[in-house]
């Protein structure tokens, strides 16, 4: 299988992480049992569309764009079928939310680039 491109966005603290190891590493979630990279197509972000919304966090989640490369990211609405309903339900009914635009990875991932958005925008 062909390699893709995604994108992981991700806060400041997060980038500078990122770019100091150069790797994407995985998080565990509080809902799922799995540490995972979650990954998108969306070259531009939307908050709510990625559930990236800080609602319990003050970070802006949005704020770099880590593009990756992989041919082993499962597509969520694939990979969600482990899990229970009322969890799936969770993230899939959440406001905005557009899990077809969603990908997962379970291992850490070559970040080939991170880019600041706003130093995008303003070019």
């Amino acid at each position: 299988m062909k390699e893709r491109t995604f994108y992981h966005y991700s806060c400041r603290h997060g980038a500078v992480g990122i770019r100091g190891t150069g790797w994407v590493r995985p998080n565990s979630h509080p809902l799922l049992c799995h540490e995972l990279v979650w990954l998108t197509d969306m070259a531009q972000p939307a908050m709510n569309a990625l559930g990236l919304t800080s609602h319990t966090i003050d970070c802006d989640r949005t704020a770099y764009r880590v593009t990756v490369q992989t041919d082993n990211a499962v597509w969520w609405p694939i990979w969600a079928r482990r899990l229970d309903l009322e969890t799936r339900r969770k993230f899939d009914t959440a406001y905005g939310a557009m899990p077809a635009r969603w990908w997962v990875h379970q291992g850490q991932l070559r970040a080939v680039k991170v880019d600041k958005l706003s130093e995008l925008v303003n070019r």
